[in-house]
């Protein structure tokens, strides 16, 4: 019976877990980059506005938080992952192409002292490798808007109005973005935190 067990539990992890990694073993410089050239951003949340839509894209808030964090793992991570450097062109050996963010609403929470709104949010990326498409990659995370924007308080119910301000909006965006952009390269790359 505990053979069972053990060789099930095996299994269940080894299946939860993506079988492709980035590593660079070898002395030879590797260059990654971003493509954001056809990428769909969609939003059925209504507490995330057309006008932040606007100001996101205007920002250009989604092709900047990718690249300053895709900089940081190559150059804070060089230990695990190998001999990279950030480019910013579509000749890199490896390009993280984006295809899709959807911002949704998430209904339900068990943090009743600060019950948001929750942003839902998915990424699908494409990783390619010597120009041909190695693995799709999609991730998701949650945020809760009023913990970013009232971090200081303990209990936080927002008002309507609270909910429908830009700013709050953006600040909920951008914790949930760079999320994404940590769950994709950390995956990606393989990367642990374990000491």
């Amino acid at each position: 019976m505990i053979r069972i067990f053990i060789a099930v539990s095996g299994l269940l992890i080894l299946s939860c877990s993506s079988s492709f990694r980035l590593h660079n073993s070898s002395d030879n410089l590797k260059t990654v980059s971003m493509d954001f050239s056809d990428f769909e951003f969609n939003s059925n949340n209504e507490w995330f506005s057309n006008e932040t839509k606007t100001n996101i894209l205007s920002l250009n808030m989604i092709e900047e938080e990718g690249e300053t964090i895709l900089r940081e793992i190559v150059a804070g991570y060089e230990n695990q992952i190998g001999n990279y450097k950030f480019v910013n062109n579509n000749q890199a050996d490896i390009i993280f192409r984006v295809k899709r963010i959807d911002v949704k609403r998430r209904r339900f929470t068990f943090n009743f002292l600060k019950p948001g709104p929750i942003y839902f949010m998915i990424i699908e990326t494409e990783i390619i490798e010597a120009g041909n498409v190695s693995i799709i990659n999609r991730k998701k995370s949650l945020t809760n808007m009023a913990v970013v924007a009232f971090p200081d308080d303990n209990i936080k119910w927002m008002s309507q109005e609270e909910k429908g301000y830009t700013e709050n909006q953006l600040k909920t965006f951008r914790v949930g973005l760079r999320k994404l952009y940590q769950n994709i390269y950390f995956d990606a790359f393989d990367i642990s935190l374990r000491l």
